[in-house]
């Protein structure tokens, strides 16, 4: 919720042992609103040595708060070059089964927020064994 408060300051000066008001300051201070990391989807891509688009993680989030940074969360296996924070995106192409997660921070430490984003890779069977098999008889 969005506050406003008003301050008031006034200056003083003495004239001929009297005080009169000479000047009166406004300052408005506006409290900013709080900001959002937005709400987040996982995904789960099959893994695969090539082929497989990267992954642009804003897209995984809806009603965020621009401006944020992208990180690995702690907790996240280490991706290495697959992963560009700047950018924001995931390469799932030759890394290894697991959850990659990451984590998108906006605003500051006090006045912030953060969502993980978890990216699962698992092992797919090959397209071609997952078709349906009709056997017949010669």
């Amino acid at each position: 919720m969005k506050a406003n408060y008003l301050h008031i300051i006034i200056t003083i000066v003495a004239c001929l042992s009297l005080y009169r008001m000479e000047a009166q300051t406004c300052i408005l201070i506006t409290e900013p609103p709080p900001v959002s990391a937005g709400t987040p989807t996982n995904a789960t891509v099959c893994h695969a040595v090539t082929g497989r688009p990267t992954i642009t993680l804003n897209n995984n989030l809806t009603n965020e708060d621009s401006g944020g940074t992208w990180a690995l969360a702690p907790a996240s296996p280490n991706p290495a070059s697959a992963f560009n924070a700047i950018a924001g995106t995931f390469n799932p192409n030759s890394v290894a089964l697991g959850s990659y997660i990451f984590r998108y921070s906006v605003g500051t430490a006090m006045c912030g927020d953060s969502k993980d984003i978890t990216i699962l890779i698992e092992a797919c069977c090959p397209p071609k064994l997952c078709l349906p098999v009709v056997l017949q008889r010669l």
